[in-house]
Parts: C-alpha cells; structure tokens; sequence
C-alpha cells in the first residue's frame, strides 16, 4: 500500500497512535487478517475513538479488512465491535458468490454511482483476497461484485467515508487510479 500510494504522488506516514496523524490530510485503513484481532489492535492503540473522529470531516479510506472494521460488526469475531461509522456488518462470503472461499483473484467491478471507482457503468477488475465481505445500509454502495444474485459490495462511500473490499494497491492501473483520486480527495479536503 505505501508503495502503491507514493507511486501516485501521495506522502505516507504509519500512524499507530492518535498523535502521529497530525498534519495529515487523509488516513488509509488497511487490512488483511481478522476482524477481532484487528479492532482489538485499534482499541488498544487508542485508534478506535480517533478513527470515528477522523472520518467525521476528514477522508478515510478502508481497504478490505480496513473497510470491514468502518461497520458495526462481523460474524467473524462474534461479540467484537467494528468503528460503527458505517451501518451494517460483515458477513461470510457464500458460495453462491463466488467460485470458491476464501475468493482470491482478479474479479469483475461494477461501478453504480459515481465517485474514486469511475462512473456508473463503468466495470474493471480488481484483485480481491477475502473470505468476508460487508453487508451495508442501502445507499452507500458505490459498486458490486460477485456473480448473479449472490453479488456483493465492492466498494461503500458516505461522505468522507470511503471503502473498498478489494485491494487497489494490487489492482495494476486502476488500483492507482483510485489510489490517486483519493490522495487529490484529500489534499482538496484539506485546502482552506
């Protein structure tokens, strides 16, 4: 993910505790791993109260586990709670969605409203590596993925809030095309 993001231009900085964000003008929530660990980790580091802060006026982009942890919760670690910014929970993937779990590939995006990802109708394929994925409150999908009825949400945004369960920093050019629109996002957020 660093790499990815200062390809596309972006200064990056580990934050493990609230008071190494400052001055930052976005903060990028990556995962891979398990949901209770992870917001476990945030809990102990102080990350957890900061993070539903942040993403009240700021950019915040969750990345697969990271976008997982922006909901309420996940059947993953029953009784373990997510940031609770956005309205919904994480559940595990069925096999009417996909070939096979854990779903770890290259997989068609669908883009239905307009935002990083492109314009609705625009479809690319992005690199996923999950066995969960986020059943969000309507309104906040910004794309789809999986087969048929059995599709999933690729990508959620509110506000400043933004997720994506694939991983753009493996997504070859359109992952860093949605790496960089999000850096501009931020520094647009951040001017006076």
């Amino acid at each position: 993910m660093v790499n990815a993001l200062r390809t596309v231009g972006a200064a990056t900085q580990f934050v493990t505790s609230p008071d190494d964000a400052q001055g930052l003008d976005g903060i990028v929530l990556p995962g891979v791993g398990s949901f209770g660990y992870a917001a476990s980790s945030l809990v102990r580091n102080g990350l957890d109260r900061f993070l539903v802060g942040w993403a009240e006026s700021r950019p915040l982009l969750g990345v697969c586990l990271g976008m997982q942890l922006m909901f309420e919760e996940s059947e993953e670690s029953p009784g373990k709670k997510g940031l609770g910014v956005l309205e919904g929970r994480s559940v595990r993937l069925k096999e009417s969605q996909v070939p096979k779990i854990p779903n770890m590939g290259w997989d068609l995006i669908s883009v239905d409203r307009r935002g990083l990802l492109g314009r609705p109708g625009d479809t690319f394929y992005g690199y996923f590596a999950h066995s969960y994925v986020c059943e969000p409150a309507e309104g906040i999908v910004e794309a789809w993925s999986g087969s048929g009825d059995g599709r999933f949400a690729a990508a959620v945004r509110k506000g400043l809030m933004q997720g994506v369960q694939f991983h753009p920093e493996k997504s070859g050019a359109m992952g860093l095309a949605i790496l960089g629109r999000f850096a501009d996002s931020c520094k647009e957020v951040a001017r006076p």
